[in-house]
């Protein structure tokens, strides 16, 4: 009779640790699955990371050789033609060229396209400068549109150019009188306004 209350007591705990083996398979295969997610986001985000910071490489080379060219001779980029379907990369050869298209190449074994686009800035109601053709144009400002795309991904920048370093025109006449609203492209004998100035053909100075 022992034996056999034995043999039923042997049975129940081989059972009970069958059980806690199968529970601990399956919290293993959880644990393990919840572990391969965190894993896969992480390795996920790391490379997001690189992606990221490679185009703002690519594109903050842009960025110097733009603004650097443009203090050299402003013409370069108020002579290209603007709008979004026309398309320009910069080339190093002595100096920064630009050139019409697209630039392709591979930069850490990834496709990489890299242009840019010029769009023609107006002020506002508010004097603030926007794209908008409603509004007054000034010749002064140009907008450059920088795109990188790395395999896939496409990444974008924007920014104001503006002529402040080179000489744009050089006024010598003034016998046209004030009522010249600007900003304005094409220069006459005329001015904005005038009070307590004596205006002539060749010379503005203040009155006595």
């Amino acid at each position: 009779m022992l034996k056999n209350r034995q043999k039923v007591k042997i049975k129940k705990f081989t059972g009970q640790v069958l059980i806690e083996l199968l529970i601990i398979i399956a919290l293993f295969s959880i644990l393990a699955t919840g572990l391969t997610m965190v894993v896969s986001v992480s390795t996920k985000s790391k490379q997001i990371a690189s992606l990221i910071s490679q185009a703002r490489s690519l594109i903050q080379e842009y960025r110097e050789a733009i603004v650097s060219i443009s203090l050299n001779s402003w013409n370069v980029f108020d002579s290209l033609a603007k709008g979004t379907t026309n398309y320009y990369h910069l080339v190093k050869n002595v100096n920064w060229e630009v050139q019409p298209g697209k630039e392709n190449f591979i930069f850490l074994e990834k496709n990489v396209e890299r242009y840019f686009t010029l769009e023609n800035v107006y002020r506002d109601i508010n004097n603030i400068p926007t794209t908008s053709v409603t509004s007054i144009f000034d010749p002064s400002l140009i907008k450059i549109n920088i795109f990188v795309k790395i395999n896939q991904t496409e990444f974008k920048d924007e920014l104001f150019l503006s002529r402040w370093v080179n000489l744009a025109i050089f006024q010598g006449a003034w016998g046209g009188g004030p009522g010249e609203s600007g900003p304005v492209r094409d220069f006459t004998n005329k001015f904005a306004s005038s009070s307590n100035i004596d205006f002539y053909e060749t010379e503005i100075k203040l009155s006595k």
